[in-house]
C-alpha cells in the first residue's frame, strides 16, 4: 500500500477529511517542522495530539513495508 492510500487510511479512521493529507505529507517530509506541535487545549480543528498519532501510525505502517 503507497503512503498516500496509508495516510488516507488513517484519516478516516478518525473520520478527517483526504483533503488533510497534505499537510501530513508536509510533516513526514520535514516541510513543516513537528517540533512546532504543541497542544494549546483550546479546541483547534485538528489537535496536535491526533496530528502526531496520525504520523507515528503512518510512519509504523511504512516501516513494516520496508523490505528487511
Amino acid at each position: 500500500m503507497e503512503r498516500c492510500a496509508i495516510i488516507d487510511e488513517a484519516l478516516a479512521k478518525r473520520s478527517y477529511s483526504p483533503r488533510m493529507r497534505a499537510r501530513i505529507e508536509r510533516l513526514l517530509d520535514g516541510i513543516e517542522d513537528r517540533r512546532h506541535l504543541h497542544c494549546c487545549n483550546s479546541g483547534c480543528f485538528v489537535c496536535t495530539h491526533t496530528l502526531q498519532e496520525i504520523l507515528a501510525e503512518v510512519e509504523a505502517r511504512m516501516a513494516d513495508r520496508q523490505p528487511a
